[in-house]
């Protein structure tokens, strides 16, 4: 067994781990904000994870120290204007399909004010997907109609 003052520690976020860490790199990030309390952490020779909050513990960090969940997510540029024009032109096009495109652009919209950002992507990819196709189908339409 590792002697304590020596131990390595391993971090796993979103499914991907990382490591191993020393204790001083990870007590360094951690009153940096950069750990995270929807991170999981083990001991080098543990397979058992643990809820972060109980490595900080470990490092000494205070518990009022900020923490990076606690902080405001990053936000991409989101595409509003994009998919509302797209959403607008597939509506021109292709009335159902083009409603279907603004609604999915306006619930993108929510969901990045709400910094969601997985379910913001989502339905901005959804809202253009939607808008090409009732783009096509409208040209294609008046393609044959002419």
């Amino acid at each position: 067994m590792t002697n304590r003052a020596e131990m390595k520690y391993f971090l796993k976020k979103d499914g991907v781990e990382t490591g191993p860490f020393e204790k001083s790199i990870l007590r360094t990030w951690a009153e940096a904000g950069a750990l995270s309390y929807d991170q999981l952490y083990r001991e080098e020779d543990s397979a058992e994870w643990l809820p972060i909050n109980h490595l900080m513990a470990v490092l000494g960090v205070p518990k009022n120290m900020p923490q990076q969940a606690d902080k405001a997510p990053a936000r991409r540029a989101h595409s509003g204007c994009l998919t509302l024009c797209l959403g607008i032109l597939g509506l021109l096009c292709c009335l159902p399909l083009g409603a279907v495109a603004l609604y999915f652009s306006g619930k993108a919209s929510v969901y990045f004010e709400q910094n969601k950002q997985r379910e913001g992507e989502q339905a901005e990819g959804t809202s253009l997907i939607f808008s090409i196709v009732a783009i096509v189908l409208g040209f294609i339409a008046a393609i044959i109609l002419s």
